[in-house]
């Protein structure tokens, strides 16, 4: 059982560094419209999964952060203080820029909205070259303006995809779909294989171990070299 999954390891790691070549990037995004603007993970929810999010507009930042993680918990306690140890170096990594304009990714394309919204990417993730660099690029004149909800959704959204990057994920669309389950109402009524499926799968690119503990040691080189330990956690 050990050789399998030393084997399974060395297969994981060497596809993460093949796609760690390609320079794959990420934007955290949002649909613009007259009079609100609304997370993209959360918009394509309610349009392809009918899911609403009403519980979400009455939370407070810090609510809505206990309610992510106690969510992740339900499933796989491991996954859920490695991403509470994400936030922190999220934190500490992310910076603003004035008059910034981050190019829409392919993964965005043939998102359906109204035609008097627009996309807009309001969070760029880029991994370091050097381990004390910046990692979040934030749009500041478009997160400013920005509520609660979508403010932590954005950061929820970085936080998961950086778990799927480096677990061979090519894009962020499965992310979305998984933040668009968590959060949304219809979650109260999920039992843990809908979790597995919704959730899960889409956050670890398909969820080869059914524990997230499994994957730690493919995942925690990684995200060493963003200048962030696995001990922190």
């Amino acid at each position: 059982m050990k050789i399998f999954l030393i084997v399974i390891s060395v297969v994981l790691t060497l596809q993460v560094i093949a796609r760690e070549s390609a320079g794959v990037g990420n934007g955290g995004g949002t649909v613009i419209c007259p009079n609100k603007t609304v997370l993209l993970d959360y918009y394509e929810g309610q349009v392809n999964s009918d899911y609403t999010y009403k519980k979400l507009s009455n939370l407070t930042s810090e609510q809505l952060n206990t309610l992510f993680f106690k969510r992740v918990a339900l499933y796989d306690e491991v996954l859920a203080n490695f991403l509470r140890s994400l936030k922190d170096l999220y934190q500490k990594k992310k910076v603003e820029l004035d008059s910034a304009t981050f190019k829409i990714p392919d993964d965005f394309k043939n998102i359906f909205y109204e035609r008097n919204c627009k996309l807009a990417v309001n969070i760029v993730q880029k991994r370091p070259t050097l381990g004390f660099e910046k990692i979040f690029f934030i749009n500041k004149d478009l997160y400013q303006n920005l509520d609660v909800v979508t403010k932590e959704g954005l950061m929820f959204h970085e936080l998961l995809y950086m778990v799927a990057i480096n677990l061979e994920a090519e894009n962020s669309r499965q992310v979305r779909q998984a933040l668009a389950y968590l959060m949304s109402d219809q979650f109260e009524d999920s039992n843990r294989e809908a979790l597995h499926k919704n959730f899960y799968v889409k956050v670890t690119a398909g969820g080869f171990f059914s524990r997230f503990e499994s994957y730690l040691p493919v995942i925690c080189p990684r995200i060493e070299r963003y200048g962030h330990k696995c001990s922190d956690f």
